[in-house]
């Protein structure tokens, strides 16, 4: 995200359809003339005969025109003895552990879930939002996931990579079950 490759991302939908019977459709709220804000997505029940309507929505938990900031391991240089100290993030030190303290000292990088928003360094806001299986996507939209880093071997696709990604974060069966997923589209904005 950081180095601006990853333009999209998917999330598991909380609740999910009971069945792969269920296609969803996108609903939006067009009150407000000016700003056409996703709201959520409705279901429709396919039968062997007839389509039926299905009174279930899934709602999203964020629209179009969100912005959000990325979460990252980050360490505060006052806990190093730094006055008055500033915000530092695990990226900038990939290579270099020690960097960042005096001799002797080792650097805890602390969790990405506990950075603040008012110490983060990348904010996106949201262009799009679309739900899907997680086995449909695209090439193109394997890209936009920031995955080239799994592609250092040849012959590897973007959506290869984006699954082989997948599977180290949730573990093989995810790919199996092919959840639902909300898809957000996004772009880089300037700080706060």
């Amino acid at each position: 995200m950081l180095a601006g490759k990853k333009r999209m991302t998917r999330m598991l939908m909380k609740e999910q359809p009971p069945n792969d019977k269920y296609t969803l459709h996108t609903l939006i709220d067009t009150t407000n003339n000016d700003k056409r804000k996703f709201i959520g997505m409705y279901a429709w029940l396919l039968s062997d005969v007839i389509i039926n309507y299905s009174e279930k929505y899934f709602k999203c938990p964020f629209s179009v025109g969100d912005i959000f900031y990325a979460k990252e391991a980050w360490q505060d240089t006052y806990q190093l003895g730094d006055y008055p100290g500033e915000i530092v993030y695990r990226s900038t030190y990939i290579d270099d552990y020690r960097g960042l303290a005096p001799e002797g000292w080792i650097v805890n990088w602390k969790s990405p879930l506990h950075l603040r928003e008012q110490d983060a360094r990348i904010f996106r806001q949201i262009i799009n939002i679309k739900a899907e299986k997680l086995q449909d996507i695209s090439e193109e939209e394997a890209q936009k996931e920031g995955v080239e880093f799994y592609c250092n071997l040849d012959g590897i696709t973007h959506r290869e990579a984006f699954k082989m990604c997948i599977i180290d974060i949730h573990g093989p069966e995810i790919w199996e079950i092919n959840p639902w997923v909300w898809v957000y589209e996004f772009k880089e904005i300037e700080e706060g």
